[in-house]
């Protein structure tokens, strides 16, 4: 109210004397301290454009009206413009001590929203050291403490959380909790950062915990609804989301946390496709044991938006093809179900029809997964007519029926293991055991560039000999990779990256000497405004089948796009 009645008096002031040349320089100051009521009421895109207008007229803006300006282009995305200005501002000779610390932390976020962290992590790190714990007062021998040094700290804390260096952000936001229980910014960065870290539980209870100190803190509450989120605590999300909005609709945080509601509530569509040309056999002319030649498939699926919070219906069909020694296969499906997502659990059933070789049938599935806690997770399946039937089995009319069980342990974001057992019966009398084990170490972790080590132990045991498809009696595979993931570009909510893959282990299959497997691959990802994703990666796999080597050059593509 008080903004609104400034910038209705500064209209009236500049309307009636702008036309007085000797009011010149009352109108300029009054244009000036105007941008100031402009920034109040979140007027951003004005302030930007009357700063404009008056530097390209010579105007010499004051520090503080340079710091409206600054906050604004930071308000509208424009980082790379606002960063200089804070700079201005920190630098400047009427530049007034007690703005020090909140003038290096607007720009250390101009830094950040511009893409460069290691910049950010310097001007926080700068400004850590330089501030003291104590204010030197005149007769109190040891000082008061510096509320400015907490901010500080908390700083240099949190970039951890931004630059990927969560383990030394854990750290030193332990240590100042420690020292500053009661800092409600200190367990709202400790939350942002357990929620980096995928311990979302975690974060909602040091959030509850900030709430009894200060349940209306519109800081807390939206922590607590980025937090529901990751939890898929719909209801508190839509609470903690509205009453944000209706208090703090300009607030640019909040409008992030709507936007992410908003496209939680959409509909989803994913495709998924295929191609890829194999080398068996000896002379390297026959085709492949397990994926035939000039093999290629299609799935699309959507989902609809949800449906009284918790539920999703979902359609998809699906096609796939190979060339085998015996013939050409072909594969068609349709499938419709039903997903639920609630607190620490995900229920998904379908039914499906397929079509292939000399016959159709229908095929129901249904799985679950369940979160126990932050680190572990427990999930199963069950199908019949299951869709990882080998296309080569199918073609000769062989079906299969089978589940799935699974056990995952997460540390962290960058540390996982995860053991699953499948056992199957086909129709022609072969039972199948199949157990995977998968892990995968970070060793190296930057805002550009992460580095992870991984394993894939597999085994496999089937009951029947002589089938159509490949069946081997045992076998078991182990293979390391090293898995680099680079950012090309990133702003926002739009990231580019490009994917490196390199494997090599060994393959044994009962009958057969242990041969090497080696893979490497290639690819690439693209990100976009919270509702498209699509990536590309291509892989060359020589492995060993029947004691015979094979080449698998592979392409897979996928998207994923809400509306």
């Amino acid at each position: 109210v008080i903004a609104d009645r400034a910038l209705q008096d500064y209209d009236k002031l500049i309307s009636r004397w702008a036309p007085d040349a000797t009011a010149h320089d009352d109108v300029v100051r009054w244009r000036i301290d105007r941008l100031g009521a402009l920034k109040a009421r979140a007027r951003t895109a004005e302030v930007i454009r009357e700063y404009e207008v008056l530097t390209a007229q010579g105007v010499q803006l004051p520090t503080y009206a340079v710091r409206w300006v600054a906050a604004s282009y930071l308000d509208q995305r424009l980082p790379e413009k606002a960063a200089p200005l804070y700079r201005q501002a920190l630098t400047a000779a009427d530049a007034d001590v007690g703005d020090h610390v909140k003038d290096s932390t607007a720009l250390f976020y101009a830094l950040l929203e511009n893409d460069q962290v290691d910049e950010a992590r310097t001007v926080a790190t700068q400004l850590a050291s330089t501030e003291k714990p104590r204010v030197e007062l005149k007769g109190l021998p040891i000082g008061n403490p510096n509320d400015e040094w907490m901010d500080a700290q908390q700083l240099a804390a949190q970039a951890g959380t931004y630059g990927a260096d969560l383990n030394a952000s854990e750290q030193a936001l332990e240590n100042l909790g420690s020292k500053a229980p009661g800092s409600i910014g200190v367990r709202l960065a400790q939350a942002e950062m357990y929620r980096a870290r995928e311990w979302p539980r975690r974060a909602e209870d040091s959030l509850k915990e900030t709430e009894n100190q200060s349940p209306r803190d519109i800081g807390v509450e939206m922590s607590q609804g980025f937090t529901a989120l990751d939890l898929q605590e719909w209801r508190q999300l839509d609470l903690l989301t509205d009453d944000v909005v209706a208090r703090a609709p300009d607030n640019r945080q909040v409008q992030r946390l709507k936007r992410l509601r908003d496209v939680h509530d959409m509909a989803e569509v994913r495709v998924e496709a295929y191609t890829g040309k194999s080398f068996g056999g000896g002379n390297n002319q026959e085709a492949g044991a397990v994926s035939g030649s000039r093999d290629w498939g299609i799935e699309s699926v959507i989902y609809t938006p949800p449906i009284d919070e918790d539920w999703r219906l979902f359609a998809g069909v699906g096609y796939g093809t190979a060339d085998f020694t015996e013939g050409t296969g072909h594969h068609r499906w349709q499938r419709v179900g039903v997903e639920r997502r609630t607190r620490d659990m995900t229920i998904e059933a379908e039914v499906s029809n397929h079509s292939y070789g000399d016959g159709a049938k229908q095929g129901a599935s249904v799985s679950i997964a369940r979160d126990i806690n932050d680190h572990w997770q427990y999930g199963g399946s069950l199908g019949y007519l299951l869709n990882t039937t080998p296309l080569r089995a199918l073609n000769e009319g062989v079906t299969a029926n089978g589940g799935s069980g699974f056990i995952r342990w997460r540390a962290n974001e960058s540390r996982e293991w995860k053991l699953a057992i499948s056992p199957s019966h086909f129709s022609d009398g072969n039972d199948r055991v199949e157990a995977l084990l998968t892990g995968r170490e970070g060793i190296y972790s930057s805002p550009k560039v992460q580095v992870e080590l991984g394993l894939e132990v597999g085994a496999s045991r089937n009951s029947k000999e002589d089938t159509i498809y490949f069946n081997p009696k045992s076998d078991f595979s182990v293979l390391p990779t090293v898995n680099v993931n680079h950012v090309l570009y990133h702003r926002y909510e739009t990231q580019w990256s490009q994917q490196f893959q390199l494997g090599a282990g060994t393959y044994s299959q009962k009958d057969y000497s242990t041969g090497g497997v080696g893979l490497i691959g290639y690819g690439q990802r693209f990100r976009w405004n919270d509702v498209l994703e699509a990536g590309a990666n291509l892989s060359l796999v020589s492995r060993p089948y029947d004691g015979e080597r094979e080449r698998d050059l592979r392409l897979l593509l996928d998207l994923t796009y809400r509306f």
